[in-house]
């Protein structure tokens, strides 16, 4: 007690600045040591689940093993009761998912088709479920999204609980909700379409696309609707999978949208018009050219540029003498691309004030 008493007293005596560096000095050491003793107790908590999960792992395999290769409906039922067992504890339970999606990968058929009565008579399709049903945590309903897709469940109950999704307001909830649809239905689980108010990213757009390429798109009932939707991202992506899938049946719908109040969809439109329709589509485009916007000109003629008509041709030598340099620019190279070289080219190339622009490029 006389030690603290004298460096009380020590303390007390010495200027007012010294006593607050010493303050800080010890609340910081002090902190330090918590912050220490704080990561050594992670690291050993670490350590002792990454043993846990080494453990399990094994545990489950080698359960795993013993079902598949078993005959006996009764030595099967044994196994799945012992899974039952261990999946109350949410750690367990992803540790037994971890392995079955593992060896699911890795077979087909029939074994495919054990791995998943596995997933369900063990209990774990309904737990993902409840996730689904119950919960208001996004990243638990975006792990049960993605462990559905993964094991296949496509039963009408799962769909409707993944049609609540659609429009959460995590947008890596609704992407879960969206490829978990796709994956499963195709082509007819694009019905979420027509109930979408959200924005579709360009990400997502090329998700669910990938994911399209292995079903048959004969089953694509809703483009005429999709074309005509509120939402601008939707029509974005009717307007993509219409040119990919080469739905001529919607021309009158393309034609429509030339009229459309976003940019965006006005000019690839007109992609997907030419791309599908060729001199067709340029012969109801061409008219209206003086009327279109700057940025749709730029567009268009772009287009022209490596196969034009003779029409097309006569418009790019109309904008000759435009006082935007990029129509100039681009009509000197239709011209130059797709005209031989004649005197009478020649003296309208000569005429033209050329300007070397580097047009922007374009998506």
């Amino acid at each position: 007690m006389g030690i603290i008493q004298y460096l009380k007293d020590y303390y007390y005596q010495l200027p007012l600045l010294i006593q607050v560096v010493w303050l800080l000095i010890v609340f910081f050491t002090l902190y330090i040591f918590i912050l220490i003793s704080y990561i050594g107790f992670i690291r050993s908590s670490l350590r002792n689940k990454n043993k846990e999960r080494i453990i399990y792992k094994r545990f489950f395999e080698d359960l795993l093993f013993k079902y598949i290769v078993a005959t006996d409906p009764e030595e099967r039922e044994a196994i799945l009761i012992k899974f039952n067992e261990q999946i109350s504890k949410k750690f367990r339970r992803k540790v037994l998912v971890s392995g079955l999606f593992g060896i699911m990968e890795q077979v087909s058929g029939e074994k495919e088709g054990l791995v998943k009565k596995i997933y369900r008579e063990s209990g774990l399709e309904q737990l993902a479920i409840e996730d689904l049903k119950t919960t208001n945590k996004w990243d638990v309903i975006a792990g049960a999204l993605v462990e559905l897709m993964r094991f296949k469940i496509d039963s009408d109950e799962t769909k409707n609980y993944a049609k609540r999704y659609i429009n959460h307001e995590r947008e890596e909830v609704r992407r879960k909700a969206h490829l978990y649809l796709i994956s499963l239905f195709g082509f007819k689980g694009l019905f979420f379409l027509d109930e979408l108010t959200e924005g579709l990213s360009e990400w997502i757009q090329i998700q669910l696309l990938e994911n399209l390429r292995k079903f048959d798109d004969r089953e694509m009932e809703n483009l005429h609707s999709w074309l005509q939707s509120k939402n601008d991202t939707v029509v974005l992506f009717a307007l993509k999978l219409a040119r990919i899938y080469k739905r001529s049946e919607v021309k009158d719908d393309l034609f429509e949208l030339l009229d459309h109040e976003n940019v965006n969809i006005r000019t690839y439109t007109i992609t997907v018009l030419v791309n599908l329709f060729g001199n067709e589509a340029k012969e109801r485009i061409r008219p209206k050219f003086n009327a279109l916007p700057l940025e749709e000109k730029i567009y268009f003629l772009e287009l022209l540029e490596k196969e034009a008509t003779p029409e097309d041709i006569l418009l790019a030598k109309e904008n000759l003498q435009n006082e935007n340099t990029e129509l100039h620019f681009l009509a000197q190279k239709i011209i130059a691309t797709n005209s031989p070289l004649t005197i009478e080219n020649s003296g309208y190339l000569q005429s033209a004030q050329f300007f070397p622009v580097a047009l922007k490029s374009k998506k």
